[in-house]
């Protein structure tokens, strides 16, 4: 898998701040 940063991501991050890496790639995946 690709890691994807919370940098990469500044919409993501705002909705799952307080989520871990490894959710954040879950979610954007899907």
């Amino acid at each position: 898998m690709e890691e994807i940063k919370i940098s990469d991501l500044p919409e993501y991050a705002k909705i799952y701040e307080g989520m871990e890496d490894n959710e954040i790639v879950f979610v954007h995946k899907n």
